[in-house]
């Protein structure tokens, strides 16, 4: 029985670890594997978690924070009967492929566990120290790995949609107001705002300003505050 945490003297999977004295995966994990925005397996998770009922949801959820960019977000940790539960609607034959992966790491955690467990009493205290250490310092590097590539995909909220938008408004009103040049050339300012749009789009390559990346925000409201379109 697995009592106490035991960790790895190496990496057994990068899809499962060792949380407490539970084997699981987390919604980064997921997201990542499945290629779904984490907002969506968060909606999933928490879906089953109303579904599943107070007993079930206790023991094979925990609901954690992670830091990303200064700020503290939601994700959840999951056994294998929760992840089980939540990826059960994933039918595609990629997400097929990606659950019986999952499943055998599941497997294969347990059996590296069991065979800790074995060496346990062998095992003096100062390597036990030195191993869980070690594995610590590797589901840190997990993580950040994950929070990388969420970084990487992460868009703007809607008070930055708000201040990009703003920032776009007031440009145009500027230019409108200041350069009949401007006025001349395109006649009409809603003509205006929708260049000032289409520019954005191209030179951040997303298909609304309400797609940007959170990583790119101060460029794009940089860009905005100083636009004008060309030829002009």
């Amino acid at each position: 029985m697995m009592s106490q945490l035991l960790v790895a003297q190496k990496p057994v999977s990068n899809l499962v670890f060792v949380e407490g004295n539970k084997i699981v995966t987390d919604s980064l994990m997921i997201a990542d594997m499945f290629g779904k925005e984490h907002d969506n397996v968060l909606r999933d998770i928490r879906k089953q978690i109303s579904y599943a009922g107070e007993e079930f949801s206790l023991l094979n959820f925990e609901e954690r924070k992670y830091l990303s960019r200064g700020k503290r977000y939601p994700k959840y940790d999951l056994t294998e009967e929760a992840f089980t539960l939540v990826v059960m609607s994933y039918n595609t034959k990629e997400a097929v492929q990606m659950k019986i992966k999952f499943i055998q790491e599941f497997k294969r955690m347990k059996e590296h566990i069991q065979k800790q467990n074995d060496q346990q009493t062998q095992m003096s205290p100062l390597k036990m120290i030195h191993t869980m250490s070690s594995e610590m310092m590797k589901q840190d590097e997990r993580l950040e790995t994950i929070e990388n590539k969420l970084n990487e995909k992460m868009t703007i909220d809607s008070y930055q949609q708000t201040t990009l938008l703003n920032a776009k408004l007031r440009r145009v009103e500027k230019l409108w107001g200041e350069e009949p040049k401007i006025r001349q050339a395109f006649e009409d300012k809603r003509i205006l705002h929708s260049r000032a749009w289409k520019d954005f789009k191209m030179a951040f390559v997303v298909p609304s300003y309400r797609d940007t990346k959170e990583k790119d925000f101060e460029e794009a409201l940089t860009y905005l505050k100083a636009w004008r379109p060309g030829l002009v």
